[in-house]
């Protein structure tokens, strides 16, 4: 019932007052969180070891990073139904815990440890801090995005980082290089959304960065993924899903 309400509600009441047809921002804000739904469902099966090995300790991570990115589309449709600084908490916080999730599991594999599985609840916790840091200050008045915005960016340096140290040892760099040049090239575009929308008259950008995300988000599936080494490996992705 608090689905209904606070998702379908507000959509269907858009279509029965017939603004949302008139609104394309609105249109393309919700549907392209479709995906992080998707990814992250179908990266759950692909985070499954490998028959005859434990991964658990690489897997952690990256159950948690398969999660986050479904909390990531539901919260992003929840906010984009009906923006408000309230809902907008919903919305950063899956994406601080996404990150976090995402720069333990790239560690596990760029020190061939666990020590990423180690961290993880200490990243979770200090990146769902830096989201509730920044709503403080906003109810106090003085909005300080220093702490969300830090979390952002030792992720994506790790990223960056395990991508281009070691890609003789490791299968999927090539494929996390991509995925941090669309996440970066996301950045980088929403620093011109305010110009682009000025420019058009509508929200062009946002959406197109929830794209560009979502693909760098399924890049990141199949590098880290020990499923998706082993597609690769083998040169056909549909052969490890019919296992």
């Amino acid at each position: 019932m608090l689905l209904m309400r606070s998702l379908v509600f507000p959509l269907l009441a858009r279509v029965l007052t017939g603004t949302v047809a008139a609104d394309f921002s609105f249109i393309a804000n919700v549907l392209t969180n479709i995906p992080f739904l998707l990814i992250g469902l179908f990266g759950l099966r692909l985070t499954a070891p490998a028959p005859g090995r434990r991964d658990s300790s690489l897997a952690d991570p990256l159950v948690a990073f398969m999660l986050s990115l479904i909390l990531v589309g539901i919260g992003s449709i929840f906010y984009h139904l009906s923006p408000s600084p309230d809902r907008l908490f919903w919305d950063r916080l899956p994406i601080a815990i996404c990150l976090a999730a995402f720069a333990c599991a790239a560690a596990n594999v760029c020190r061939e440890s666990g020590i990423g599985s180690t961290l993880l609840p200490y990243a979770l916790v200090v990146a769902g801090s830096s989201v509730v840091y920044w709503y403080v200050t906003w109810l106090r008045g003085h909005e300080d995005l220093r702490f969300y915005a830090a979390v952002q960016i030792v992720a994506a340096g790790i990223g960056v980082i395990v991508a281009f140290r070691r890609p003789d040892r490791f299968a999927g760099a090539g494929e996390l290089r991509v995925a941090m040049f669309f996440y970066l090239s996301a950045r980088i575009l929403e620093l011109f959304q305010q110009r682009i929308f000025d420019r058009v008259g509508t929200d062009l950008a946002h959406p197109l960065k929830h794209l560009l995300v979502a693909f760098a988000a399924w890049k990141i599936v199949r590098a880290l993924s020990p499923a998706g080494n082993r597609a690769r490996l083998q040169g056909t992705f549909a052969a490890d899903l019919r296992r």
